[in-house]
């Protein structure tokens, strides 16, 4: 849920704020001892029957890929057909680096931008997702782009362009 506290709305109880479907794919390397997140990703949902919650799945993450998700009933029916795994949340303790990733976005909501619309919240979900999952990729960031453009061999206007 991404929208601020609101008293009486716990958990998934939403009120005002925006329902967030996130994936993260989770890589357990062979030089690291603890897992790290690869990838992750975020979609808007209007709810959090089976049919939205399967739209998003089916939009985030390949069909290979294994789920696991907590006990929500509705992830029974919105992964049909795929190899899913189904772990208690135990209050989130079940899922660290799920809420860890979760906690990272809405503080870079409130650090960078201080609160977010509504209408335009798919844009930054998609904004700071485009960013992390880059963070490893340095080569392609600007500096990269210019460094290789610099180094590379002059090539005139007319050969530059197609026709």
């Amino acid at each position: 849920m991404i929208g601020g506290a609101e008293s009486g709305k716990p958990g998934r109880s939403h009120g005002k704020k925006a329902k967030i479907l996130v994936a993260v794919e989770i890589a357990y390397p062979e030089s690291k001892k603890e897992p790290i997140i690869k990838r992750a990703a975020a979609r808007i949902i209007s709810s959090y029957t089976a049919e939205e919650l399967k739209r998003g799945i089916d939009e985030m993450v390949d069909l290979e890929s294994l789920l696991v998700t907590d006990g929500w009933p509705a992830y029974a029916k919105a992964t049909e057909g795929r190899e899913h795994l189904v772990f208690l949340s135990n209050q989130g303790r079940n899922f660290p680096l799920l809420h860890f990733h979760i906690f990272n976005l809405k503080n870079w909501i409130r650090g960078i931008h201080h609160r977010v619309s509504h209408e335009h919240l798919q844009r930054y979900l998609n904004e700071y997702h485009y960013r992390f999952n880059r963070r490893n990729f340095r080569a392609s960031c600007p500096m990269g782009i210019l460094r290789k453009m610099v180094n590379a061999p002059w090539l005139p206007h007319k050969l530059a362009i197609a026709n």
